[in-house]
């Protein structure tokens, strides 16, 4: 069994070192709809076709359904990021618009953790903006997005959560809400939204918690 875990998490790391896709580069020749070149690239010369202001770009692919632009927000949910699904999506689809939104991540080394829900062990590797981590697993196969946390006093600039809800409401709200756990351990108090997979924490003492997860609760060998 430790000969399988071990090879899990070496598969990991194979598979994730790759992951920190570098933000994409408009093709040549490309417009942008500000009329400002971006950095290191050379503006294309003036034609005599008069420019006008577009509310939609002309050029480049259309953005898949839920998903995010250079422009819109990244929605966060406790079942999907930017509209890809946890445990479903792989690194390649969700990595680059993460990293076209928020730049280049930092990658941790993988870690074993075990699924509190079905108990199954994942090779998981961290990737982690500031404010934001995103956590990639594998059982074998190909990694998938499992779950993500963000820092409450520093939420990135360009994600949202969604439906509408508060990043930090009060624990007393939280806990009024339907479906709801409430746990404290180890100094801790944690409130989750059973049906939404969101979990605030913070200090047991605290009016308000200090940090939000979404997707799959894990929990993760030290060291």
């Amino acid at each position: 069994m430790r000969n399988r875990i071990v090879a899990l998490a070496l598969a990991a790391a194979w598979t994730l070192a790759g992951c920190t896709t570098p933000a994409p580069t408009p093709a040549p020749g490309a417009t942008v709809g500000t009329g400002t070149a971006p950095a290191g690239t050379t503006a294309p010369a003036a034609t005599a076709t008069p420019t006008t202001s577009s509310p939609t770009a002309a050029t480049g692919s259309p953005s898949p359904s839920g998903g995010a632009t250079s422009q819109g927000p990244i929605v966060l949910s406790g079942t999907s990021i930017g509209g890809r699904q946890l445990r479903r999506a792989g690194v390649a689809e969700v990595n680059p618009m993460l990293v076209a939104k928020l730049g280049r991540a930092k990658v941790a080394d993988p870690q074993l953790c075990e699924s509190a829900d079905d108990r199954s062990q994942l090779a998981v590797v961290d990737h982690s903006w500031p404010g934001l981590t995103v956590r990639y697993g594998s059982s074998g196969g190909a990694a998938v997005v499992v779950g993500w946390t963000v820092d409450l006093a520093r939420i990135p600039e360009g994600v949202r959560l969604a439906d509408g809800l508060a990043w930090r409401p009060a624990f007393a709200t939280l806990e009024r809400l339907p479906d709801v756990e409430t746990d404290t351990a180890d100094g801790r108090r944690t409130v989750t939204l059973t049906r939404r997979h969101l979990s605030w924490s913070g200090p047991a003492g605290a009016t308000r918690p200090d940090t939000l997860s979404g997707g799959a609760i894990l929990a993760c060998a030290e060291g």
